[in-house]
């Protein structure tokens, strides 16, 4: 018994001894190795770091490269609201490497060029490739504001003189059905004038009653009402916004949806406030909208809240295999109205050139 209790003493003993020797072990290799781990994070960081410093000088160096096209003591736009990431920093960069030589303005009607920079793969026109990107230039010839331009690449004039319904097709359907579901007090849009808008850019422009004040200053969007500020339920509303779009496979019914949530349609705008209309109004049946210039969908709301107006949220894509999206958010109060969005939608035009940066 006497040797058994020394050999199970024994035992024990060394079995003490070697969780003893691996605490040790560990204690010594844990440190070894989050050191080791340590290092190679920070050296991965420092690569990144490293390349995120090398490409900067690179593309600091074609900011003035760009900048430097220009005639000495020339003036230049850069669309720039809402400019997020590569977009922002351009207009950044653009702006610092131009004093003292060329001087930029806030606006288009200012400015003698237009820059915008855009990556290189991006299915646009630009010139001077440099460090992944390109230049979009050129020389800003073409008024703006009730004087031509305005989105326009052709020579084609605007109207001067309102419109009523059009005579057939997916537009007079749109405009019929908002009339009957609003239903819409009668009205004659036969003495009315319109004049042509468009953004400060020069990337998009339509026709409005002259009797309707216009927003200009968003690049890519017109919004248009009798009162912009004023309760929306009392005002018709027009807003028309092109975007730059390279994936043209979306659900146009979701895309719809977003229009119609994130609308007013009750309350007033400064300050936001009141029911979307998606909420405020009875939605109808998606349907298909086409016509010589757009395709794409579109969704009747009304009437809204008991009150008799009708709401038209259109999401198009240019029929010319261009690279934008137009988004239409209308409100209609009578037949005048209705006759004056349709005038709008059929005589919008893009110049996909001035659109802000992908």
């Amino acid at each position: 018994m006497e040797g058994s209790d020394q050999t199970t003493s024994a035992a024990r003993t060394s079995s003490r001894l070697g969780r003893v020797l691996l605490f040790v072990l560990a204690a010594l290799v844990a440190p070894m190795l989050f050191l080791a781990l340590a290092w190679k994070g920070f050296d991965d960081l420092g690569t990144a770091r490293q390349a995120r410093d090398e490409e900067t000088p690179r593309r600091l160096a074609c900011a003035q490269r760009w900048v430097d096209l220009l005639p000495a003591g020339a003036t230049f736009y850069q669309p720039h609201a809402g400019a997020t990431g590569d977009a922002l920093f351009w207009v950044q960069v653009l702006n610092d490497a131009a004093f003292p030589r060329v001087r930029p303005v806030q606006t288009r009607s200012e400015a003698e060029f237009n820059l915008q920079v855009a990556p290189a793969a991006a299915p646009v026109d630009g010139i001077e490739p440099c460090a992944g990107f390109k230049l979009r230039f050129e020389r800003n010839d073409a008024p703006v504001n009730g004087v031509g331009g305005c989105g326009r690449v052709s020579g084609d004039q605007p109207p001067t003189t309102a419109a009523s319904l059009p005579p057939s097709g997916s537009l007079r359907d749109l405009l019929a059905e908002m009339i009957e579901v609003g239903p819409l007090d009668a009205g004659s849009a036969s003495d009315q004038t319109v004049q042509e808008v468009c953004d400060d850019s020069g990337a998009i422009g339509t026709v409005v009653p002259t009797a309707w004040s216009a927003g200009t200053d968003q690049a890519g969007t017109i919004v248009a009402s009798t009162d912009i500020a004023g309760p929306i339920a009392d005002n018709p509303v027009l807003t028309i916004t092109a975007t730059p779009s390279l994936d043209q496979s979306a659900d146009l019914r979701v895309l719809l949806d977003g229009l119609a949530q994130g609308t007013l349609g009750t309350g007033q705008r400064s300050p936001r406030e009141g029911t979307a209309v998606a909420d405020a109004c009875r939605a109808f049946e998606t349907v298909d909208y086409a016509d010589d210039q757009f395709s794409g969908a579109a969704r009747i709301y009304g009437p809204c809240e008991g009150q008799p107006r009708a709401w038209l949220m259109m999401v198009l894509y240019p029929r010319d295999g261009g690279h934008y999206r137009v988004d239409v958010i209308a409100q209609a109060l009578t037949t005048a109205d209705a006759a004056a969005i349709g005038q709008a939608v059929e005589h919008t035009s893009v110049d996909e050139a001035r659109l802000p940066a992908f």
